[in-house]
């Protein structure tokens, strides 16, 4: 498919015709484009030839909603990471607090003060420190 004989090229100041140079300058923004397909058999829809300059806006539109989409995956993703990570965060501290209670109840550990959640509290004031 050619364009038409009429239509002059804007990158030559509209000095030549876009069918010259296509057909005697190979020009390279004659393109075959696929304006859209069906997301699920991937099947084309709508194909023509047409100046990639003309279909800028069309194909930018395009890769907006493809980087939507990845966006979309990439915060999913991130959420999971999070879960997992707070989840075993969370079983990590279980097993420390645990294992301090344990060695205090059995007297090889002591620790400055009690306190029934050992990681993540603070210390209980000493008498001593006014």
């Amino acid at each position: 498919m050619l364009p038409d004989k009429a239509i002059r090229c804007h990158r030559t100041g509209f000095q030549e015709t876009c069918f010259k140079c296509v057909t005697e300058h190979g020009c390279r923004l004659w393109k075959l484009l696929r304006v859209s397909a069906d997301r699920e058999s991937g099947q084309v829809l709508t194909e023509l030839y047409d100046c990639a300059d003309a279909h800028a806006h069309t194909l930018m539109v395009n890769m907006l909603g493809r980087q939507d989409t990845t966006s979309a995956s990439v915060d999913a993703l991130r959420k999971e990471v999070v879960q997992a990570n707070d989840v075993g965060m969370a079983s990590s501290l279980a097993g420390i607090n645990a294992q301090m209670r344990r060695l205090t109840d059995e007297g090889q550990m002591a620790l400055p003060f009690q306190s029934q959640k050992l990681i993540g509290s603070a210390p209980a004031p000493s008498s001593g420190d006014n």
